[in-house]
């Protein structure tokens, strides 16, 4: 894989192809955290995100600045999570691009909650109805798993086992049914 992707990146560079440099950089950086490489996963995101900050291109920018919070998520490092969350999420707001808000929404409430905010449900639940509103599964996957994850941290069982379910029926309407068993552990 690495030998394609230094070959898809010597090809973007020729081209002169800032956005296909950067959504190369993107695919590394998801491939290098599902084997677990998550500081060399940042890497590629903060080249990702110069290749699309050069042209301006702000959702590669909102994108890639989820990953990079995503990422942070990971290795266990929430404060600085939610500050790139927030950039994220202001330049998808800026932009109207409604999934970028929500993952935001997603991920930072789920962090609030496992930081003890009685009010980490809110911006959870907002992000996915209106997912569910525009038909966008994967965000209500995300968003379901990261709740589970609060809710066992907070002793409710039940209400975690329910989360979960919802979480992969919604992968799997999506069509990735592991697509909510990757989503990180905010605790």
């Amino acid at each position: 894989a690495q030998a394609s992707f230094a070959k898809a990146i010597k090809l973007a560079r020729g081209l002169g192809d800032k956005a296909l440099l950067g959504r190369i950089h993107l695919s590394i950086g998801r491939s290098k955290v599902r084997r677990g490489r998550l500081a060399d996963a940042r890497q590629s995101y903060q080249r990702a995100y110069r290749a699309y900050k050069a042209i301006e291109y702000r959702r590669g920018m909102s994108a890639t600045l989820l990953y990079i919070g995503d990422q942070l998520v990971r290795t266990g490092q929430p404060a600085k999570a939610v500050r790139y969350l927030g950039r994220a999420r202001s330049i998808a707001e800026a932009i109207d691009w409604s999934q970028g808000v929500d993952m935001a929404d997603v991920y930072i409430g789920a962090l609030r909650g496992s930081d003890g905010d009685e009010e980490w449900r809110a911006p959870l639940d907002a992000a996915m109805d209106r997912a569910s509103e525009r038909g966008d599964p994967l965000v209500v996957a995300r968003g379901a798993a990261m709740m589970a994850y609060v809710l066992e941290q907070r002793g409710d069982t039940e209400g975690a086992t329910r989360e979960r379910q919802r979480a992969a029926d919604a992968a799997t309407e999506a069509g990735d049914p592991g697509f909510a068993a990757r989503a990180p552990n905010p605790t």
